[in-house]
């Protein structure tokens, strides 16, 4: 063989080489650039998902929330409308006329007696029943409320008269 001949088939193996290794880093950066895009679309697309489900949540909780508000604020309308109506009630054993409704820190105070003293028709001392009324089934005392009672089991209760003066 000739040496032009074998200088040819070098030069034609080399540009070969250069053919293929300049087509293989295309073929690579062409998948890399496609598997970039299809990670981009599966992140996109979780993304998409997520965001739904969140929004779902979001919702249900919301829904959740509102409907627990609406409960509570009923349980506390029910609440306050049998604390007015107690005196009515065949369970409440005073004369409703003799309940005077405070509402805080105790429902009522009841001059137990008091309509008949009114009357004249009075045999026995005036007696003074603070009342506390509860319409859950396990009724719990304020902090207020306990105060109160205690003040009241154990003696603490005074009259006093205040005289304002008002000039002519």
């Amino acid at each position: 063989m000739e040496i032009w001949t074998i200088i040819a088939l070098v030069i034609g193996i080399v540009v070969g080489i250069l053919i293929a290794f300049v087509l293989f880093r295309a073929s690579v950066r062409w998948e890399r650039g496609a598997a970039r895009e299809a990670l981009e679309r599966e992140r996109e697309s979780t993304r998409q998902e997520l965001e739904a489900e969140f929004e779902r949540i979001r919702m249900e909780w919301e829904r959740r929330i509102r409907q627990e508000a609406i409960e509570a604020s009923q349980a506390v309308i029910r609440g306050r409308v049998g604390e007015q109506f107690a005196p009515l009630l065949p369970l409440f054993k005073y004369n409703p006329s003799d309940a005077r409704f405070i509402g805080s820190p105790i429902d009522f105070v009841v001059f137990d007696g008091y309509s008949s003293a009114k009357d004249g028709t009075l045999d026995r001392p005036l007696n003074i029943v603070f009342v506390e009324v509860k319409t859950s089934k396990r009724p719990r005392l304020t902090k207020e409320a306990r105060l109160l009672r205690d003040a009241i089991q154990e003696g603490n209760i005074e009259y006093e008269l205040i005289n304002i003066e008002v000039p002519e």
